[in-house]
């Protein structure tokens, strides 16, 4: 008798016992999946992550040359600003000299040219100067 309701729990039992057998293997599967989903966008997110890492190094770089050419054109722009402003000097300074009456400046200025005219030597004397800049970036 002890066998025969052995027996009848075991019917009553073993269905249970392989249906959750099943339902945990099915269970364990679903996991799986949602795991290997996670590491999916985990490894995708990684590579937008690199890329943007990448734009990054490549818009440094190009700030860095930026800044090198607007360095270098500030500074070429001040070169050509300081010859303005001297070429002007010399300008207002030779329009101020009077026809025939000769100055010394004019002679220094002229580099030692002397035509007896102030205004032509000090217009002699602005290609012959040798104190304006050299290092021209035209």
């Amino acid at each position: 008798m002890s066998a025969q309701i052995a027996w009848k729990i075991a019917k009553v039992l073993i269905p249970f016992m392989i249906g959750a057998i099943i339902g945990g293997i099915v269970v364990g599967k679903a996991k799986q999946l949602r795991i290997d989903a996670v590491k999916l966008e985990l490894a995708k997110t990684q590579q937008e992550l690199a890329v943007c890492q990448d734009a990054n190094a490549t818009g440094q770089a190009t700030i860095v040359s930026l800044t090198t050419e607007l360095q270098s054109a500030q500074k070429s722009c001040t070169t050509r600003l300081r010859q303005k402003e001297h070429t002007a000097a010399e300008i207002k300074r030779i329009d101020g000299l009077k026809p025939g009456v000769k100055a010394n400046e004019t002679n220094a200025n002229a580099g030692g040219s002397d035509t007896g005219d102030p205004i032509l030597d000090g217009l002699n004397g602005m290609f012959i100067d040798e104190g304006s800049p050299t290092d021209r970036e035209d």
